[in-house]
């Protein structure tokens, strides 16, 4: 997704190869998340149900290779929102600006980096729990 134009009013960006209004990507975007996360939540409570009643492991499969099918289909679109949420506010003009976000892209890279450890972290010591 790129925004084709920087008027706050008129905002259009490219989505899935289609040029669109920011509000229609938005919209398509949080719906296509809606409509994915219930999806998971039917898969989950599928799987629950299954393996209470003990049904095919086959079948069980499947609906697992589904949920994480949804699930990828979510990071996706989570990527869109990510890049949508900087193409809005534009290119940085002034050299104030373009310092400020050379260090904000830096810091930003480090805090998802320490969170992406801290995660991993709080995984495993919930994995010796």
């Amino acid at each position: 997704m790129s925004v084709a134009s920087s008027s706050a009013s008129s905002v259009s960006v490219t989505l899935n190869g289609k040029e669109m209004d920011l509000e229609t990507a938005l919209d398509e975007t949080v719906r296509g998340l809606q409509q994915h996360l219930n999806m998971v939540q039917c898969h989950l409570r599928t799987l629950a149900s299954d393996s209470e009643r003990d049904n095919d492991f086959e079948e069980m499969i499947c609906v697992a290779d589904s949920l994480e099918e949804d699930i990828d289909s979510m990071q996706w679109l989570f990527q869109d929102l990510r890049s949508m949420c900087y193409d809005i506010v534009g290119l940085a003009e002034t050299p104030e600006e373009k310092a400020f976000l050379k260090k904000h892209k830096i810091e930003r890279k480090m805090f998802f980096q320490k969170r992406t450890l801290e995660m991993k972290a709080q995984k495993k010591r919930e994995k010796l729990e």
